[in-house]
C-alpha cells in the first residue's frame, strides 16, 4: 500500500497537525471517537482512503472524503445562468 503518498489539497482539522498524505488520514480517521465509526461518511471517507492507498481509488477522493470528515460536507452553489442549458434548446 502506497500511504505515503500526497492528498490532492492539505486538509487543516480544528486539533492535531494538518492532514498532508494518506498516512495523515488514515492517522486522523483511526483516532476519531468510536462512536463516529457508524457514520456513512466514515464509512466512505474510510474505503475512499484505503482504496487509494491500494491503488484501486482516486486520490481526490481520498481527500473529499477526509475533508467531509474533519469538515463537515460541503454544498456548492452554482452561479444562475440565464442561459437555458442545451438539452432544453428547441431543435
Amino acid at each position: 500500500m502506497r500511504w505515503s503518498v500526497p492528498l490532492s489539497k492539505t486538509i487543516v482539522a480544528a486539533s492535531g497537525p494538518p492532514i498532508k498524505t494518506l498516512a495523515d488520514a488514515r492517522e486522523y480517521l483511526l483516532n476519531l471517537p468510536k462512536d463516529r465509526y457508524d457514520e456513512e461518511i466514515v464509512q466512505a471517507a474510510i474505503e475512499a482512503v484505503i482504496m487509494a492507498a491500494d491503488g484501486r481509488g482516486s486520490i481526490l477522493h481520498a481527500t473529499a472524503g477526509i475533508g467531509a470528515v474533519v469538515n463537515g460536507p460541503v454544498s456548492v452553489q452554482l452561479p444562475k445562468s440565464s442561459r437555458r442549458p442545451r438539452w432544453e434548446t428547441a431543435p
